[in-house]
């Protein structure tokens, strides 16, 4: 594990350290490590917009090679925010259904400046993303208990947190529980609402709902309204189109919205007719303190929190001793400047990885207050728009990016005329 004591530098480091620690701006350009955490380290330091710059470093450490990246952004800039980016690409049938992309795809589609992996996701099954995903105050997944998310507000606030989920299902005299959003499995009773980016009815899928036979209902979208406050739920209106025949595939357009229910929750959709209405409500709870559910408009999430309140965290797991690729975000103590992270690995005589016990030692000697893991391993992609062109920052593990069903990215506002 890295021995980094963020007060204890020689004094060759204090360039760097000073700014690092503070994350005030971008990192200076000429800055370098300190040599008691990589050997024989080259940096490129490259500009990609006021306010944001990429920072590649090849060295090693504890005799490993390794190769980081380093982008570090102040989204106190007015040009600057974060968006969630869903994948929008590929869903291979049968079984996978949640839309995927690249990373590389997800930084030229969305014309964002920087882009980075972010969610654990179904990679077995559906490849449905795990945890709130949120873009544009759109929902399309709800919480996962144990998968903290990078929050940002309406005001481009920004918090590591968590929260809860509530949701019904309104028409005529009736309300059903709303299990969640693009679920990956169903169980029980439950019902779930489907939209893009899941392609398909989840029906005719083996081993979607295990021994559960499917009743499921093809929705037309009329209109979304988001939560005017915290006592308020979003709202998105429909009306039924059809019931959808028992082993029946149906593609979802933009327009639709799709509820698949198990057991007696299926029983109750069976009561829905073409023509009648549907609201679908949902409302977000135990946010974090001083934060209102409804001015969220991004969300991004990872799994483990990595540094806390200034102070790391340590858990005695394969997944946290084991040397990865690894991807992660940070936030400085202000909440203003965050830092990408993307250390390559699994590279034979390049690019090692590190555990996540260095992994979350490294973001708190950037600078990091909060600190959140996202996907590693194959997952891990950093892109980014390089003097005009889109570029593929890092080298993948696997040899080529692997498709992933959620990002993250850093977007230039266009200027007021």
């Amino acid at each position: 594990m890295l021995n980094i004591r963020p007060c204890l530098f020689p004094a060759r480091a204090l360039p760097f350290l000073t700014a690092a620690l503070v994350l005030l701006a971008p990192l200076r350009a000429d800055f370098r490590l300190p040599a008691d955490l990589f050997t024989d380290a080259t940096t490129t330091s490259t500009y990609l917009h006021e306010g944001v710059t990429w920072h590649e470093i090849h060295g090693s450490i504890e005799g490993e090679p390794q190769v980081v990246h380093i982008v570090t952004a102040d989204l106190g800039h007015p040009d600057l925010t974060l968006r969630s980016l869903p994948g929008e690409r590929f869903a291979a049938p049968p079984t996978q259904l949640f839309r995927r992309s690249t990373v590389s795809q997800l930084q030229a589609d969305s014309g964002a400046l920087v882009a980075i992996n972010t969610a654990f996701f179904d990679i077995r099954s559906t490849m449905a993303p795990s945890g709130l995903l949120l873009t544009g105050s759109h929902l399309l997944r709800e919480p996962h208990p144990e998968r903290p998310t990078l929050l940002q507000t309406t005001d481009g606030r920004l918090v590591i947190g968590n929260a809860t989920f509530t949701g019904t299902i309104r028409t005529g005299d009736q309300s059903l529980p709303l299990a969640g959003i693009n679920r990956h499995h169903l169980g029980g009773d439950e019902i779930a609402l489907y939209r893009l980016p899941w392609e398909r009815n989840p029906g005719p899928n083996a081993g979607f709902a295990a021994d559960l036979e499917l009743t499921e209902v093809l929705l037309r979208q009329e209109a979304f309204h988001p939560s005017a406050s915290p006592a308020e739920p979003a709202r998105l209106t429909a009306g039924v189109i059809r019931q959808v025949p028992a082993g029946t595939t149906v593609e979802l357009a933009a327009n639709h919205l799709l509820l698949a229910g198990a057991g007696q929750g299926g029983a109750a959709l069976l009561d829905l007719a073409p023509g009648d209405s549907v609201t679908i409500e949902w409302i977000l709870e135990d946010t974090p303190p001083g934060l209102s559910w409804n001015d969220l408009t991004e969300a991004a999430s990872g799994w483990n929190l990595l540094v806390v309140d200034g102070a790391t965290r340590h858990r005695d797991t394969p997944h946290w001793n084991n040397r990865h690729p690894r991807s992660a975000v940070g936030l400085d103590r202000s909440a203003t400047h965050l830092v990408l992270l993307l250390i390559e690995g699994r590279q034979p005589n390049r690019a090692a990885g590190l555990s996540l016990h260095d992994t979350a030692a490294l973001l708190l000697h950037l600078g990091a207050w909060q600190a959140l893991e996202f996907d590693g391993g194959g997952s891990s992609a950093l892109a980014a728009r390089v003097e005009g062109e889109n570029r593929l920052l890092s080298t993948p593990s696997d040899g080529r990016e692997r498709f992933v069903p959620a990002g993250l990215g850093i977007m230039v506002l266009p200027t007021s005329p």
